[in-house]
């Protein structure tokens, strides 16, 4: 008889195991929850980096055109790479913001290619800024869009290039990211 009560036990401790495995994959491809990964290769192409940056931070529409001016960084390193990339906010209008960005990326910190672009980027909506330029027939285009997160303020970056190369950096060179600002 102690063997059966076991055995019930064992039953039900590996039916809620699956119940809850069900319950996550569940939550997987509903997309309540996501996987990110992180990890940059250098033999991937621009064109992979130049996708959209998912966000999973609320936007707060009472965001101060002062709250951003200001540093905004990114820094990842790992084995195989390592990038560092900051941006510099320097002046903003009711419909401009003035930004420079400068990014480095390459195998290790003795060993990158550089980045770096500068200009006005024109606002299309609450949040959000726009910087295009036609480069010999293609067209640049570099968004900023501006978000907070309880006391965090963050900067989600987007890139697109026509012609899916980045005229202002070194091979591998990206601006694509979210970038945290300095406090």
């Amino acid at each position: 008889m102690k063997n059966k009560s076991n055995g019930g036990v064992w039953i039900g401790i590996l039916i809620g195991i699956i119940i809850m495995l069900l319950v996550f994959v569940g939550l997987f491809v509903t997309g309540s929850i996501n996987y990110k990964e992180t990890i940059i290769s250098d033999n991937k192409q621009i064109s992979d980096n130049n996708q959209s940056i998912d966000s999973n931070i609320s936007d707060e529409e009472n965001n101060n055109e002062e709250d951003i001016i200001g540093i905004y960084n990114k820094e990842s390193k790992n084995e195989y790479s390592y990038y560092k990339s900051t941006v510099n906010i320097t002046d903003y209008t009711d419909s401009t913001i003035s930004f420079n960005i400068s990014t480095v990326h390459g195998k290790d910190e003795e060993n990158v290619n550089i980045g770096e672009v500068k200009g006005i980027a024109k606002k299309i909506k609450e949040n959000e800024y726009e910087f295009e330029e036609n480069i010999e027939g293609n067209i640049s285009r570099i968004t900023f869009k501006f978000s907070n997160k309880g006391t965090y303020q963050y900067l989600t970056i987007n890139e697109s290039y026509s012609n899916n190369v980045n005229p202002y950096g070194g091979h591998g060179v990206y601006f694509a990211s979210e970038y945290e600002k300095e406090k």
